[in-house]
């Protein structure tokens, strides 16, 4: 059985409050570059695999990557952005005290590239900026173990079944969900 955190669920609390009342959104950036990105991969994550001591050998942020897809097609491109973008709407502070990221996306924009560590699980979104994302953009803001800095936002899980039909017409193993 799991043992709750305190201070995770201390920072669950106050992402989902400062999300509430200072209105959820993805950093200006990182919208940015998503929405005008040259390239866009999308990454299917195992967070079960990241668990151990020895961090995987292909790894996302830390987390096992099972596959990953170049998204080239515009429309195709354009829909999973619509439905992320959709999805940060709509959480108007829902969240839940796990980070159990199954989805990822890179994109690049010329010089910058902005990743996205996913959990439609928890609701949660880590953001990536290569140290590019300004002061005050997005929720909470802090260093991950490794010392790159992320903000932080919240998404619905209205989404991953845009990213899930993506990643299974690449050809891309999902990870299981709780309960399966």
């Amino acid at each position: 059985m799991r043992r709750l955190d305190p201070t995770l669920l201390l920072c669950c609390i106050l992402l989902s409050t400062a999300c509430a009342e200072d209105g959820n959104r993805m950093p200006e950036l990182a919208q940015t570059v998503l929405e005008k990105a040259e390239t866009f991969i999308l990454y299917s994550l195992d967070p079960a695999a990241s668990r151990g001591e020895e961090k995987p050998k292909d790894a996302f942020h830390g987390y096992a990557v099972l596959g990953q897809t170049e998204v080239k097609d515009a429309d195709a491109r354009a829909k999973l952005v619509e439905a992320f973008k959709k999805g940060v709407k709509e959480n108007q502070g829902e969240v839940a005290m796990c980070f159990e990221p199954r989805h990822g996306i890179r994109v690049k924009k010329g010089e910058t590239t902005v990743d996205f560590v996913i959990c439609f699980e928890c609701l949660q979104v880590h953001c990536y900026g290569g140290g590019k994302l300004p002061a005050g953009e997005g929720r909470p803001e802090r260093a991950d173990a490794g010392g790159e800095e992320r903000a932080g936002f919240l998404v619905a899980a209205s989404p991953q079944p845009a990213f899930d039909a993506a990643l299974k017409a690449a050809g891309i193993k999902l990870a299981a969900k709780p309960g399966e």
